[in-house]
């Protein structure tokens, strides 16, 4: 056999992915399916050597309540990076995984035709300039419904070294952000009035990253990841509740804070008293998320 032409691909010329600055919060990436075999399931346990009689003998899974064998539980997390390799998104852009948080709510059976919907909840620069951190939340469903639920952060190319204006939109609670709601909140009188009589701290949780707003006759006063003495009460919810009610077409904090996606912790008296407060403070959050590259 004469080989054939041989095609030399440029790092350049193979990026056909998105860049850093191309993902938006609350975007939610949906993906195309694929169905897994027995003989997926088979390589992989090969490949993996987790033997157990579950994913390998189907008179043993039946007697643990399964239909039948049943793939190992991280096979679904390594069908859910292919997946997303194969819209294309990550190609040539695509750094590294940097985690894998991961709850499997069904067995992937023979049959299961996978894909997933991801939604955007972070998106922030790295020191380097060059690259930056892409926090995603992540549903893993077949045609039944879910059978697992994530998160994952990735390392994704910058297009540009030099950050937006207005890029820090996308990175909730961060010193940036919470720099330019301060702006935002002290320019706007319904919160001003709605706080007047408020001398004290309001902390805010986007998942693991915290602020802290320091109000004094309805308006921010200082601001940071600290205070003196420390907050009243702190609002906070997952990244995944900040980006959808960041986004959201209405603001229905109140809403979500019945339905468990936001709670608080601290003096309680205070937090009610602040109800007006919280809401417009968020009103403030979506414009900022809306008008400022979020």
């Amino acid at each position: 056999m004469t080989p054939g032409p041989t095609t030399t691909v440029t790092a350049a010329q193979a990026v056909t992915g998105r860049y850093f600055e191309d993902y938006r919060l609350g975007e939610v990436i949906t993906s195309g399916g694929r169905t897994v075999s027995a003989a997926d399931i088979a390589a992989f346990i090969e490949l993996a050597g987790d033997r157990d009689p579950i994913h390998t003998d189907p008179a043993s899974a039946r007697v643990a309540g399964f239909p039948g064998v049943i793939a190992p539980g991280p096979m679904a997390t390594a069908i859910f990076f292919g997946l997303l390799y194969d819209t294309g998104l990550a190609r040539g852009t695509t750094l590294a995984a940097l985690d894998t948080h991961w709850t499997y709510r069904r067995p992937v059976v023979a049959g299961s035709t996978l894909r997933f919907a991801m939604t955007i909840t972070r998106r922030r620069r790295a020191s380097a300039g060059d690259r930056g951190v892409l926090n995603r939340a992540i549903d893993l469903y077949d045609q039944d419904g879910i059978v697992g639920t994530g998160t994952s952060a990735g390392l994704v190319r910058c297009r540009d070294a030099e950050a937006s204006a207005g890029e820090y939109a996308a990175d909730p609670c961060s010193p940036a952000w919470t720099e330019r709601l301060a702006e935002l909140l002290n320019g706007r009188p319904a919160f001003v009035d709605s706080a007047a009589s408020f001398d004290g701290v309001i902390g805010l949780a986007c998942g693991d990253v915290r602020t802290q707003l320091k109000i004094y006759r309805g308006r921010v006063i200082d601001h940071g990841r600290w205070t003196p003495d420390g907050p009243d009460f702190t609002v906070g919810g997952d990244e995944l509740a900040w980006a959808e009610l960041a986004t959201a077409p209405v603001n229905d904090y109140l809403r979500r804070v019945m339905t468990g996606r936001f709670s608080a912790t601290g003096n309680g008296y205070t937090y009610q008293r602040l109800t007006k407060t919280l809401v417009l403070m968020w009103d403030a959050i979506r414009d900022l998320t809306a008008g400022e590259g979020g």
